[in-house]
């Protein structure tokens, strides 16, 4: 699992990188992200989701109250 939260959070920060946003984290938000997400039922979806609606979206909120 931790490898795909990894992956997961380094194609975003790929994506950031084209409109010059900059992210980083630190093993702690791996393993927070991990301890949220993990589910043998639902395999690695839970993570991808966990991404978009919690880091993604508050991104985007930051980005829009900035304008």
């Amino acid at each position: 699992m931790k490898s795909i939260v990894l992956l997961q959070l380094e194609e975003l920060i790929g994506r950031l990188a084209k409109i010059d946003v900059a992210l980083t984290y630190d093993t702690k938000a791996v393993t927070h992200i991990v301890a949220e997400t993990y589910n043998p039922e639902y395999g690695a979806r839970p993570v991808r989701r966990y991404i978009q609606d919690k880091i993604e979206d508050a991104i985007a909120d930051t980005l829009v109250d900035k304008k």
